[in-house]
């Protein structure tokens, strides 16, 4: 990335603020008792409960607190769960694998398309407006061995080709446990921290301290609800600038370096078929 570029992008990320909605929500019934955001789809004047929620055949609701009792159990509010007792909730444990360590020695590639990021905002859009496609660049990891008993996970990661789940040769694969084992209680894992680095169009993404987490799916081909979590490094000739825009924090054994906080959910990873990573000094 070249100094204009990267200047760019640190000005862009400076004033890129969250947008916000606001409005009533249509279709609710005016002659409810006391309930408010109920739909009004239903053949009575208000739903049939105290909460809120709708009991309709289609089963998604208009609040945005409310559950619904269609057959899948999801709704319609901004996390995209439900929030009754009974049906599927996105953000619960699941299943545990029905083969314990069958997630061993696979390859997960994450799609970035998946993947929510909190921190810095909307960073990924100002990359691709500067002509850095993270998404075209998935991380691959692949766990090396579990430890059921203990609870304790080895997992090692690395990048991949552009617009491929290839693992890319010239990246040094970095091992997320050389140090500490991480936590593995079927089927949630946690791992790290680690420093990790990568190329991105023609530009080193190094990430400190980076962390991960996630479940296995019960076949064991996919990892949910992840999480990748670190200190990206700012480049230091542009930390003053960098750093008069956003928010920086000294980098983890460096506090000389200036690093951003970076925080991202949701992540999805699926099983390459390939077999293990190749550890790449």
């Amino acid at each position: 990335m070249t100094a204009l570029r990267f200047f760019l992008l640190l000005l862009l990320a400076g004033l890129v603020g969250c947008g916000t909605r606001s409005g009533n929500l249509g279709g609710d019934d005016d002659d409810s008792a006391g309930i408010v955001g109920d739909d009004d789809d239903s053949t009575a004047a208000d739903d049939d409960d105290t909460t809120g929620d709708d009991d309709d055949t289609v089963g998604d609701d208009d609040d945005t607190t409310g559950d619904d009792d269609d057959t899948v159990g999801d709704d319609d509010d901004t996390t995209g769960d439900d929030d009754d007792t009974v049906g599927d909730d996105d953000d619960s444990t699941g299943p545990p694998p029905t083969e314990p360590e069958g997630m061993v020695d696979r390859t997960y590639c994450l799609d970035w398309n998946s993947v929510t990021v909190n921190d810095p905002a909307n960073i990924f859009g100002i990359l691709q407006i500067l002509g850095v496609s993270v998404q075209d660049y998935p991380l691959l990891l692949t766990p090396t061995a579990v430890d059921l008993t203990n609870g304790e996970i080895w997992m090692i990661v690395t990048g991949a080709e552009q617009g491929t789940c290839n693992q890319d040769m010239t990246v040094s694969t970095v091992d997320l446990t050389s140090t500490t084992p991480g936590a593995y209680s079927a089927p949630l894992f946690e791992v790290g921290p680690g420093d990790f680095s990568t190329m991105v169009d023609g530009f080193q993404m190094t990430i400190y301290d980076m962390e991960m987490t996630g479940q296995f799916s019960v076949d064991n081909t996919e990892i949910y609800d992840g999480t990748v979590t670190g200190q990206f490094l700012v480049p230091p000739d542009y930390a003053s600038t960098a750093c008069a825009l956003l928010a920086c924090v000294p980098c983890p054994g460096n506090a000389s370096q200036s690093c951003l906080n970076f925080d991202a959910e949701d992540a999805v990873f699926t099983d390459t078929g390939a077999g293990p990573l190749v550890v790449v000094p």
